[in-house]
């Protein structure tokens, strides 16, 4: 049976509740932000997980076909911290607190994503993309805005502006050319404001 889906949501880019479009017919895709595995989850992360997991279980109701993406955050600030205050790499605290997170996840009865990338497949991409948007925005002149602190959020870029560069580069087995062109980018995102 084929339930008429009618969902209304708030769009954040419009400020408004709008009904629902698919892009394919009868085909419906969701990316998740998920939890940078770190530490045990909490309240918050139960919430978000059980909203998106009834939110994804009434599109399967209405007969969607669901592909249901949700990534896990396994190398920034927070893991390099930890991993060096509890004597460990970030890859063995992060796999434990990935672990920690399924077990709760599936105690609240939450189904598990159809694919879940972890963050640290995509460093090198990211890095990429940041420095085409740099170089974008350098191309557009002074007046070109750009949030320095976004840089940030790799933790490879953490690594290039000092402060357990060592720690990051070999826990992402990223390469020195890399880390030089990460300076790089930050010097570049400061001088662009």
């Amino acid at each position: 049976v084929t339930v008429p889906c009618v969902l209304r949501l708030y769009d954040t880019a419009t400020g408004e509740v709008t009904e629902v479009g698919l892009r394919a017919p009868g085909r419906a895709s969701l990316y998740v932000c998920g939890p940078t595995v770190y530490d045990a989850p909490h309240l918050g992360h139960g919430r978000f997980s059980l909203v998106f997991d009834v939110l994804r279980r009434y599109l399967l109701f209405t007969g969607l076909d669901v592909t249901y993406v949700s990534n896990i955050t396994d190398i920034d600030d927070k893991v390099i911290e930890r991993a060096a205050s509890a004597g460990t790499t970030p890859s063995e605290l992060t796999a434990h607190y990935e672990q920690v997170w399924w077990e709760a996840m599936d105690a609240l009865g939450v189904l598990r994503p159809d694919e879940v990338p972890h963050a640290t497949a995509y460093v090198a991409r990211m890095v990429d993309v940041v420095a085409e948007r740099l170089a974008y925005c350098k191309t557009l002149g002074a007046d070109a805005v750009i949030d320095a602190r976004a840089v940030d959020a790799a933790a490879a870029v953490r690594a290039a502006t000092g402060g357990g560069a060592d720690l990051a580069v070999e826990a992402l087995g990223v390469e020195a050319t890399t880390v030089a062109a990460l300076k790089s980018l930050k010097k570049l995102g400061r001088m662009v404001q």
